[in-house]
């Protein structure tokens, strides 16, 4: 919440107050980078073995909102002397930090999701003939091993290439 208050109350210095709101604005960053931490790990909670696409969700949407920003601050601030104009942008900044932090404390989790886990799969061990084709008695004779997605070593047991 920390971020949220510093960066309302940027919007509300004067202008003679520069060195505070250079110090406000550091700090700001400062707390915002810490609780990145625990933003980035959530994905490894929520599901190992699709955290880099959650990832790549969650960033995409960072970026675009990157975009998106100064666009807002363009329309809004129309002279970059009116302090107004900048407490509004600073108050809007603010608020869209509370409102996500208290998004993310009702609703968001820890827990491992449902769709984390892979369907469980069949790995097949097959023996080949001296042709390298699997004949009708070859393939009636393979060795079928029923495994989940944890006890899968490695993709080469997954691809069959053991």
């Amino acid at each position: 919440w920390t971020p949220a208050v510093t960066l309302v109350y940027l919007g509300f210095l004067r202008t003679d107050q520069a060195d505070l709101a250079i110090v406000l604005l550091t700090f700001t960053v400062a707390i915002s980078t810490v609780t990145h931490f625990g933003y980035q790990t959530n994905h490894l909670d929520l599901s190992p073995h699709f955290s880099g696409t959650l990832m790549g969700i969650a960033n995409s949407a960072s970026n675009v909102m990157s975009i998106i920003a100064p666009l807002i601050v363009g329309y809004i601030v129309t002279d970059t002397t009116n302090l107004l104009q900048w407490r509004i942008i600073f108050s809007l900044a603010g608020g869209i930090s509370f409102v996500g932090n208290l998004l993310f404390l009702f609703f968001g989790t820890a827990k491992a999701q449902h769709w984390n886990d892979a369907p469980q799969q069949v790995i097949c061990k097959t023996t080949q003939q001296r042709n390298s084709e699997l004949s009708l008695e070859t393939k009636n004779a393979q060795s079928c091993v029923q495994k989940d997605a944890s006890s899968i070593g490695s993709s080469r047991e997954t691809l069959n290439l053991v």
